[in-house]
């Protein structure tokens, strides 16, 4: 189940071309799956995940490291990050 709004907001950034991507503490197969399910896999073109390290802050890092290394992104105060855990 796709939560009211998610997919309107998912294609809005996508259009105004954000690089999103998606951090979870699943194992990658895991939380890919799960995304195809929604149809919202193809809209996350980078993470980090459960499979990478135990540590969600790692997994952050990690996610806007590959994206530097993958994408030629510089990382400067422009990454936003949206959750439901209570913490990271």
């Amino acid at each position: 189940m796709v939560l009211d709004g998610v997919l309107n907001l998912v294609q809005s950034l996508e259009k105004q071309r954000c690089l999103m991507g998606l951090v979870t503490g699943n194992l990658e197969p895991i939380a890919r799956g799960k995304m195809q399910t929604a149809g919202l896999n193809h809209f996350f073109r980078v993470g980090g995940f459960g499979s990478d390290d135990i540590n969600r802050a790692n997994l952050v890092r990690l996610a806007i490291k590959r994206v530097e290394e993958y994408f030629g992104f510089l990382f400067d105060k422009n990454v936003v990050l949206f959750g439901d855990a209570h913490r990271i």
